[in-house]
């Protein structure tokens, strides 16, 4: 069948028993009698749903859009012909919702906006798995679509068909912790969605049409973005930092061996370990102003009781300019902890009521209490001790960590009514974000999700730290290129990696799309070991190669810090790293780029641009329109000047031959005038 593709307001009408909506970048076509709704794009189909015999069609209109009303016993399903796409509103009354139909097309292939699963073929008789949610573990298929290392998953998935492509995305977070599932082979495709409880529970999606997985992630982004930065950014947003928790986990290394988890790491959590740190960023010149402190920098996990020694080195360096973020896991409390003993309602109970429930921490291989923030004295006492953080010890933010910790919609809470499931989710990261502005209005709140749901309770969103687990060592890459394709901007950049082979040239990358961060000064890892529950790389003394490197990395970065108003672009497989001016003197010209072979680091300002390599090499340096070369200058680590040799290429270019970094050569200089 072959539909008008003119894009103008929907319209509907009746053609032999057909109902007819047009959209601009769809049409559906509905029909009553065989119960089928069929999607196209001008002569492509997108899918088609094949509705069970025991559902009833209802066709209407409300709010100036078209609308189909599916019932089915307990199901009740609601499709809303907007003008761009179509949304859709599942509602059930039980725990449990199967999709009550069939849906079918020529499904090539699958997308998911996890760096886990990202792309890949959809086979033709064994189902891809796929689920959306929060939840683990998820059921294996051919190709698992689990969240990894993300906290709060991106609720969006894409199926090629060949010519076109829909993509299907959560518009709000779900009540239930469960968004959708499914199975998916080349001709169909299955649909669940989970809500865990027996009470009415509803999901909204959205279904978007496009030609490019890229353009369906910018209309789900447009519909869900929730709002333009309220609070204004610190200042120092775009300075590098060092976050201290993954030198706890290599003093741990260090002490005892190879280690089966990281709970020990907690008690290297200490002013002395802080002290060593930061000897190290002065002693090699990293110039790392803002310092992150890792979990376990309290007595008790809940009980908000600083170290004595980390407070007094954490007041230490404040007053030598200093400026202190804690790692902050809200949900989590140990069960030795005061407030555990003290106030047993502030923790979500089992469903008996009889027992606290235990959430169990995998890298820490302990069991931790949840707290119930549906209770009020519990968003009291978080608000207390928030108000003691940012008002008495002067912090300068909180970085979330472990909300996955998120409790189960089936337990027993002190008021279920206040939002159970992703809808708690939400409520509790609102909680914290407005307690901190109220406390500190240019307080940081950094939240690891990538996901525009929750671009509106932090103030940047980070990319987590699962490049320390993972196998691949372009797992930051893909993340980014995820992040920025759901619009989440801007990005921190937890380097946990701590292999020094990769640590260079990745953080150099780090340097692109997002503000790069050490979490590691005094040790690195040399190698990789494997273990049942702990990968990581046995921890060497860093070298002087790889400080060399990193502070002329840190360097560069400096001389054209991330600017929230650049556009990045980030092409991990092609290794194809920039970002450009969007506004100023170089508008449209790179603020900083990538070349060689993601071997050397350009960032650009109006009148230089500053460089490293990470390894010897000729490279080809673009140079900003009009401007004329006046020097190209290498600068030695003792601060000496020298110019050498450049040859121009066609393209407005420069050919140059660097030293690597690594060495006495710190940086080079390209001094440029109109």
């Amino acid at each position: 069948m072959k539909l008008n593709s003119k894009e103008k307001t929907m319209s509907n009408k009746t053609d032999n028993n057909l109902k007819h909506y047009q959209g601009t970048r769809y049409n559906a076509v509905i029909n009553p009698r065989e119960k089928r709704l069929t999607f196209y794009s001008g002569k492509y189909r997108h899918f088609e749903i094949t509705f069970n015999r025991s559902v009833t069609l209802e066709l209407g209109e409300k709010d100036n859009s078209f609308q189909l009303k599916c019932r089915n016993g307990k199901q009740h399903l609601r499709f809303n012909f907007k003008k761009s796409f179509v949304e859709l509103v599942i509602v059930s009354s039980g725990n449990k919702l199967t999709f009550p139909g069939r849906l079918s097309g020529n499904f090539r292939e699958f997308y998911n906006w996890t760096p886990v699963t990202y792309t890949c073929a959809v086979p033709k008789h064994v189902p891809i798995n796929f689920r959306i949610g929060s939840r683990s573990p998820f059921k294996e298929g051919i190709f698992p679509t689990y969240a990894g290392k993300f906290v709060i998953p991106p609720y969006l998935l894409a199926v090629n068909t060949g010519n076109t492509i829909f993509g299907i995305g959560c518009l709000e977070p779900p009540e239930s912790e469960y968004a959708l599932s499914g199975e998916l082979t080349q001709k169909t495709l299955k649909l669940h969605s989970l809500f865990n409880r027996n009470t009415g529970a509803s999901l909204r999606l959205g279904i978007f049409f496009s030609e490019s997985r890229e353009a369906i992630a910018s209309a789900y982004r447009r519909k869900v973005r929730l709002r333009q930065k309220k609070y204004p950014l610190a200042a120092w947003w775009n300075e590098p930092w060092y976050d201290t928790y993954f030198d706890q986990v290599f003093e741990l290394m260090q002490k005892e061996g190879e280690s089966n988890c990281e709970y020990g790491a907690r008690e290297k959590c200490t002013g002395s370990l802080l002290s060593k740190a930061v000897r190290n960023i002065e002693k090699n010149k990293f110039n790392l102003r803002t310092i992150v402190i890792g979990m376990g920098w309290s007595l008790k996990q809940g009980d908000f009781n600083i170290k004595p020694d980390l407070l007094k080195a954490v007041k230490r360096y404040q007053a030598k300019g200093y400026r202190i973020i804690f790692s902050f896991h809200p949900y989590l409390a140990d069960k030795d902890s005061r407030v555990y003993k003290n106030n047993p309602d502030y923790f979500v109970h089992t469903e008996s009521g009889k027992e606290i429930l235990a959430y169990h921490y995998f890298e820490q291989n302990k069991d931790y209490a949840r707290f119930d923030y549906t209770n009020p004295g519990t968003r009291a006492y978080l608000s207390k001790n928030l108000s003691y953080l940012f008002k008495e010890l002067n912090i300068e933010g909180i970085k979330l960590e472990q909300t996955s910790a998120l409790p189960p919609v089936n337990a027993l809470y002190f008021q279920p009514s206040w939002g159970l499931g992703e809808v708690m989710q939400k409520q509790v990261l609102e909680f914290i974000f407005q307690t901190v502005k109220q406390l500190k209005r240019t307080g940081l709140v950094i939240l690891p999700s990538l996901n525009p749901l929750f671009s509106d309770v932090c103030d940047v969103q980070s990319l987590g730290n699962r490049h320390f687990y993972d196998e691949s060592v372009d797992d930051y890459g893909r993340r980014a290129q995820t992040g920025l394709e759901l619009g989440i901007n801007p990005l921190y950049i937890d380097e946990s990696s701590g292999f020094t082979a990769h640590t260079g040239p990745h953080l150099m990358e780090k340097c692109i799309y997002g503000v790069p961060s050490l979490s590691a000064v005094i040790r690195r890892a040399a190698t990789r070991i494997k273990s049942k529950t702990f990968t990581a790389g046995y921890p060497l003394d860093m070298t002087r190669e790889e400080a060399n490197l990193i502070n002329s990395i840190f360097s560069v970065y400096r001389h054209s810090r991330l600017d929230i108003d650049d556009l990045i672009y980030c092409e991990n497989e092609d290794k194809i790293f920039y970002r450009k001016n969007k506004s100023g003197p170089l508008k449209g010209f790179y603020s900083a780029t990538l070349s060689s072979g993601s071997e050397v680091l350009v960032a650009y300002e109006n009148d230089s641009a500053l460089l490293c390599s990470s390894n010897n090499t000729k490279a080809v340096i673009a140079i900003p329109p009009g401007k004329k070369i006046t020097a190209v200058v290498k600068i030695t680590r003792n601060g000496k000047e020298t110019n050498i040799p450049f040859a121009y290429v066609p393209g407005e270019k420069i050919l140059l031959k660097l030293e690597s970094s690594r060495g006495n050569v710190r940086n080079y200089r390209i001094n440029y005038s109109s």
